[in-house]
C-alpha cells in the first residue's frame, strides 16, 4: 500500500476515534513487525 494513502487513514482513524491534540498515542510493536503500521500511526498522531 502507498505509504501517503496510509499515513492518511491512520489520521483519519485517529479523527474518527476523538485523539485530539495534546493527548499521547502509544504505538506498541513486536521488534521490526509491521513497522510501517507504526510509522504511519505515529506521523498521524497529533502534536504535544
Amino acid at each position: 500500500m502507498d505509504q501517503n494513502l496510509f499515513n492518511d487513514i491512520c489520521l483519519r482513524q485517529l479523527t474518527f476515534s476523538g485523539v485530539h491534540e495534546g493527548e499521547t498515542v502509544v504505538v506498541l510493536t513486536r521488534g521490526g513487525e509491521r513497522a510501517e503500521y507504526a510509522d504511519a500511526l505515529l506521523w498521524a498522531s497529533p502534536p504535544k
